[in-house]
C-alpha cells in the first residue's frame, strides 16, 4: 500500500472533536425537521396500532420508520433524544461496517478509522444531524455489500450471495432509493459468468425473501398482491400532484460545492486507478457503487441524498490507492487530505451554529401554536412544519387518505373534504390565499411567528 500522509492520527482527533461537538450540540438543542416530524409522526401512530400504507398513507417503505420507532417498544411517552439516540446509533454502526469493509480491502487500522470518522462527520454535516432515513438504508447496503465481498474473493460464494440479496432488500425497504446497490452487483454477476444462472436465482431468492414475508403480513390483513407491490414502490398513498418527492427542482449548489471540497481526495482515484492491479470486472464493480448512488439525484438534490453517495466514493478511493502501482509526491495527497479536513470542520462549525438557532426558532414556534391550538388536535399544517405533528402531538385530518404528506401535494378542495367539525388548518400567508375564499366555512384567527403571518382556521 502507499502511503499517503503522516498525520492520519491528528486528523483523527480533530474529526472525533468536532463529531463529538455535533453530537452534543444535537441532544441539547432539539431541532426536527421537515422530515423528521412526518417520520416520528408515522412512527407513533403505528406503534400505537395502526397499520403502515392501509390505516396510515405513507409513501415510503416501513423498514427505517419502525427502526427510528425503536423506543415505543419500551415506552409510549417517548422523548424526542430517544428517536435521535436511534438516528445517531445507525449513523454509527453505519461506520462500523465500513470499517470491516476497508480493513477487509487491506486498509490500515489507523487508515480505515480515520475515514470511519470522515464519513460519520460528513453525514452528521449533511443532514444527519436531524432524523433521516438514510443512515438505515446506508447501514443495511453495507451489510450486503460486506457479504457481496466474499463473492469477490470466491469464499461461501452461495450463502454470501444469499445474504447480501436479503440485505439490499431490507435497504430498500428502509427507504425506495437503498436498490441502487443491485447495478454494481448485477453487472458484475453478469461480467463473471461462472454458474451464473444459480447465482442470480440464489442472489434473487435473497432479495426476494424479506418482501415474500412483508407481503405475507400484508396479505393476512387482505391486501392484493399489486396493491403491496404498489405500496413498496412508493404509491402508498394517493396524491393530487406529483410523486411525492423533488417538487423542488432547485439545483443544491452550495451542498454540492462543499461535498466536492470535503472530499477533495477524491480527484486522484483517476491517477491511482490508472496503475491498477484490479480485474476489469473488479474495477468496474467498484467504479459503479459510487456511479449509481448518484441515481438519487435524478429524483431530487437534497443534502441528505450525499449520504448515500460518501461511503461509496471513500470506498472506491481506497481500493485504487490499496491496488495502484501509480506513484505520487506524498505532498500531493498531503495537500489533498488537509483541504478535506479543514471543510469538514467548518462546515461543522456551522452545522453547530445552525443547530442551536433552529431550535431556538422552533422552540418559540412551538409555545405560540400551542397557545392556539392545543395538543392532541386534529390538525393539517400547509407549509408549517411537520415536526409540529410530532412535537405537538398532533393527528391527522385523514390518517388513512392524507396521513403526514406535504401540503404541496393536495388539492385545496382535497383538504376541505377531509376537515370535520373542529379541525384545524395553520396556514402561512401564500397558502391563506388560497382558503380565504372558503373562510365562511370557518373561525378564524392571524398570529405572528417568525419573519410571516400565520392564520389559524377551525372548521364550524
Amino acid at each position: 500500500m502507499i502511503k499517503i500522509w503522516p498525520n492520519i492520527k491528528l486528523y483523527s482527533a480533530v474529526l472525533l472533536v468536532f463529531i463529538g461537538l455535533i453530537i452534543y450540540r444535537i441532544f441539547n438543542y432539539t431541532y426536527a425537521s421537515y422530515d423528521c416530524g412526518y417520520y416520528l409522526s408515522v412512527a407513533r401512530d403505528m406503534y400505537r396500532g395502526n397499520t403502515f400504507f392501509t390505516d396510515i398513507a405513507v409513501s415510503y417503505n416501513p423498514l427505517g420508520i419502525v427502526m427510528l420507532g425503536l423506543p415505543y417498544l419500551f415506552t409510549e411517552n417517548t422523548t424526542f433524544a430517544m428517536h435521535v439516540f436511534v438516528n445517531i446509533l445507525f449513523i454509527i454502526l453505519g461506520s462500523f461496517v465500513l470499517f470491516r469493509i476497508l480493513r477487509r480491502l487491506k486498509t490500515s487500522i489507523h487508515t480505515a478509522l480515520f475515514f470511519c470518522l470522515l464519513y460519520i462527520a460528513i453525514t452528521l454535516n449533511y443532514d444527519g444531524n436531524i432524523i433521516m432515513l438514510e443512515p438505515f438504508s446506508v447501514l443495511f447496503q453495507l451489510c450486503g455489500l460486506y457479504f457481496f465481498l466474499n463473492v469477490l474473493e470466491k469464499k461461501k460464494v452461495i450463502q454470501s450471495i444469499f445474504l447480501s440479496g436479503v440485505f439490499i432488500s431490507l435497504a430498500f425497504l428502509s427507504k425506495q432509493f437503498g436498490l441502487f446497490l443491485l447495478l454494481p452487483t448485477g453487472v458484475y454477476l453478469l461480467l463473471n459468468r461462472t454458474a451464473l444462472i444459480k447465482r442470480i436465482a440464489i442472489f434473487g431468492l435473497g432479495v426476494a425473501s424479506p418482501l415474500v414475508i412483508l407481503y405475507l403480513f400484508y396479505a393476512a390483513k387482505g391486501v392484493a398482491l399489486m396493491q403491496y407491490v404498489s405500496f413498496i414502490l412508493g404509491k402508498g398513498v394517493a396524491l393530487d400532484f406529483g410523486n411525492g418527492t423533488g417538487l423542488i427542482d432547485i439545483i443544491n449548489t452550495t451542498g454540492i460545492v462543499n461535498f466536492i471540497i470535503a472530499t477533495i481526495f477524491l480527484v486522484l482515484i483517476p491517477f491511482y486507478l490508472k496503475k491498477t492491479t484490479l480485474q476489469k470486472s473488479e474495477a468496474l464493480f467498484y467504479i459503479l457503487l459510487p456511479i449509481s448512488a448518484l441515481s438519487v439525484f435524478i429524483f431530487a438534490n437534497y443534502n441528505h441524498y450525499f449520504q448515500y453517495l460518501t461511503p461509496y466514493l471513500i470506498i472506491l478511493f481506497v481500493v485504487a490507492l490499496n491496488t495502484s502501482q501509480q506513484k505520487l509526491k506524498p505532498i500531493i495527497n498531503q495537500i489533498a487530505l488537509i483541504i478535506s479536513v479543514a471543510m469538514v470542520v467548518f462546515l461543522s462549525l456551522k452545522t453547530l451554529k445552525s443547530q442551536k438557532r433552529n431550535s431556538k426558532y422552533l422552540m418559540k414556534g412551538l409555545a405560540i401554536v400551542e397557545q392556539e391550538v392545543p395538543k392532541g388536535s386534529t390538525v393539517f399544517l400547509s407549509r408549517i412544519s411537520p415536526a409540529f405533528y410530532y412535537l405537538l402531538d398532533y393527528k391527522s385530518i385523514s390518517l388513512d387518505k392524507i396521513g403526514y404528506t406535504f401540503p404541496e401535494y393536495y388539492k385545496t378542495e382535497t383538504i376541505l373534504s377531509n376537515l370535520s367539525k373542529g379541525d384545524y388548518l395553520i396556514l402561512t400567508e401564500s397558502y391563506y390565499n388560497k382558503y380565504k375564499a372558503f373562510g365562511n366555512q370557518f373561525k378564524q384567527k392571524k398570529i405572528h411567528f417568525r419573519d410571516q403571518d400565520l392564520y389559524i382556521f377551525v372548521k364550524k
